[in-house]
């Protein structure tokens, strides 16, 4: 159907500080499912920031 990025469940890849989401990470994913993978890894990266500022 198409390449993708192998991703985790909130979109992380193998490559630390590297995300991926949307389409890239599930070539299926719709607009909705693509916008929802984006608040997902959105969330997710807001907080391994916080961690590695104050953890």
């Amino acid at each position: 159907m198409g390449t993708y990025i192998p991703t985790q469940m909130a979109g992380q890849t193998d490559v630390p500080g590297v995300w991926a989401v949307g389409n890239s990470a599930d070539v299926s994913a719709m607009v909705v499912a693509s916008t929802a993978s984006g608040v997902l890894a959105g969330a997710h990266v807001n907080a391994d920031l916080i961690m590695e500022r104050f953890g």
